[in-house]
């Protein structure tokens, strides 16, 4: 709204009338004139109005709907292998880094027909040291793993149950990927000694199983005789919790349990003396 403000000044001055009779304008002098009038003040101008306000501006267009989504993770498990980055589709740097023993987060990648490549760092996604390939559930969660040797690297991928995890129990599954092992009997030496999986051979894995949440030590039979050849470190399992676990061995051929839990954090316990 335009807002004016007006102000008027006016004066108006008026000299008085000499009269006088007809003898005295016979004999004496005429009289003198009455002065004029002084003019009135012309008027002040008015203000000037306000200019009118700018216009807002328009909103920002939203981005496009992403399409179906699967959960990613990745870990490094050849004992001799360089630091490695893995690429997805031969485009997309998925992973950046991983020496050996590490793992990843979860990430978001596009559910479908997908080739992960797992390259040295720096070096081209074209010329992976391990590559594989897999179909994508919508929602689904994966691991893939680089296992065995840096002149004899291989992949694996399996999807982890992560859902509806028991509130008092640990999940698991086993893999042997330790490299120049043969066949062997995956088992629980402590607290209670018993054998878990027989016959697992390298680069394989069992299905998911639940455990009672506690400390574990585990060992590897190596030739069938339904006694621990390889003994590990003991490892503790978290209720409501999902874990893969590795038996794997490092760049000096030593073996290791490498025990990748749901939160991406990975633990290693070494070898230790066998019980008597």
């Amino acid at each position: 709204m335009r807002r004016y403000g007006w102000l008027l000044l006016a004066a108006l001055l008026s000299a008085p009338t000499l009269a006088c009779d007809t003898e005295d304008a016979a004999d004496g002098t005429g009289g003198t004139g009455g002065a004029g009038g002084t003019g009135g003040v012309g008027g002040v101008g008015g203000t000037g109005g306000t200019g009118g306000t700018g216009g807002t501006g328009g909103t920002g267009g939203t981005g496009g709907a992403v399409g179906p989504q699967a959960r990613i993770r990745a870990i490094h498990l050849v004992g001799d292998g360089p630091v490695l980055d893995l690429y997805t589709n031969d485009v997309t740097l998925l992973v950046p880094g991983l020496a050996f023993g590490d793992g990843s987060p979860y990430e978001f990648v596009p559910a479908g027909a997908t080739t992960f490549a797992f390259v040295e760092t720096g070096g081209s996604a074209t010329e992976p040291l391990v590559d594989l390939q897999l179909g994508l559930l919508e929602e689904g969660v994966y691991t893939v793993v680089a296992v065995g040797s840096a002149l004899s690297a291989g992949g694996a991928a399996f999807p982890d149950q992560v859902e509806e995890l028991p509130t008092e129990r640990a999940r698991l599954r086993l893999m042997h990927a330790a490299d120049g092992v043969g066949e062997v009997d995956i088992l629980k030496l402590a607290p209670t000694p018993s054998t878990l999986v027989n016959d697992v051979s390298f680069g394989s894995f069992t299905e998911p199983f639940e455990i009672e949440a506690a400390s574990y030590e585990f060992g590897l039979d190596t030739d069938d005789d339904g006694v621990a050849d390889i003994a590990y470190a003991p490892v503790s399992l978290e209720a409501a919790t999902y874990y893969n676990v590795y038996a794997v061995t490092d760049e000096t051929g030593s073996p290791l349990l490498v025990v990748q839990a749901e939160d991406g954090v990975v633990e290693a316990a070494g070898s230790v003396a066998l019980p008597d």
